[in-house]
């Protein structure tokens, strides 16, 4: 119908040879801007994880690549959401494991850096340290909807 607004699900990922590279103690994050949103202003509708180990994650959104500020006036969090460990599922007990949220009322996210860029960081929940790449390799997608879909 005329005026009316049409959504569109698209989807962002990280790479595993690119990004959340680095090793990830206990309760640490890495930050990554991943490129190639369609607009600035998104609904964040859901997330999957894919992990070389079984790990609880969260998974941090922010406005800005400048991520978190000790000035809580200044800080441009925008949401988090929790992995727990029994979340992340094996196939037929060995390979990669699995995890999907989502999420039921979405999340508003807006890239005020204006640079169609997901801000994203990966805090390591568990007591391991993750190890960098190979037997650490990590995917994180992010599905989300757009006004029509550009």
């Amino acid at each position: 119908k005329e005026g009316e607004k049409t959504m569109k699900i698209q989807k962002i990922q990280s790479d595993k040879d690119s990004h959340f590279t680095t090793a990830i103690a206990a309760n640490a994050k890495k930050d990554e801007n991943l490129t190639g949103l369609v607009g600035d202003n998104i609904i964040i509708k859901g997330i999957s994880l894919q992990s070389e180990n079984k790990f609880a994650w969260d998974v941090m959104f922010w406005h800005k690549d400048t991520t978190e500020d000790t000035n809580l006036d200044l800080d441009e969090h925008c949401a988090t959401v929790a992995f727990a460990n029994a979340d992340m599922k094996q196939v037929g007990g060995s390979g990669q494991y699995y995890g999907y949220k989502e999420m039921t009322v979405g999340i508003p996210y807006q890239d005020l850096d204006v640079t169609k860029e997901l801000h994203v960081s990966l805090v390591n929940r568990s007591s391991t340290t993750k190890s960098a790449t190979g037997s650490g390799e990590v995917v994180l997608k992010v599905y989300y909807e757009s006004e029509k879909g550009y």
